[in-house]
């Protein structure tokens, strides 16, 4: 009973975790509007947009316009990177 009760509570912790969102308008150019767009796209963190691939964001870019290149002018993917909490 008490390994299903520890497993109940393990399972609990990550998937809070999971439901983490930052504030994605702390990276340089990225405002309200956009941000709502990339939540839109299943993107709420930092470590997530650290971790997107160049093809990724090509994807991105054909949904959300003018995004690559922000992408790439404001060095997002470093700036989350640095900004992710462990």
């Amino acid at each position: 009973k008490n390994n299903v009760i520890i497993k109940y509570l393990k399972e609990k912790k990550e998937n809070k975790q999971s439901d983490k969102k930052d504030n994605l308008q702390v990276l340089h150019g990225l405002g309200n509007s956009l941000e709502k767009k990339l939540q839109n796209e299943g993107i709420y963190t930092f470590k997530k947009i650290a971790e997107l691939t160049d093809s990724e964001i090509d994807e991105l870019n054909s949904k959300i316009p003018g995004l690559k290149v922000r992408f790439e002018r404001y060095e997002w993917k470093k700036e989350a990177a640095a900004r992710i909490e462990d």
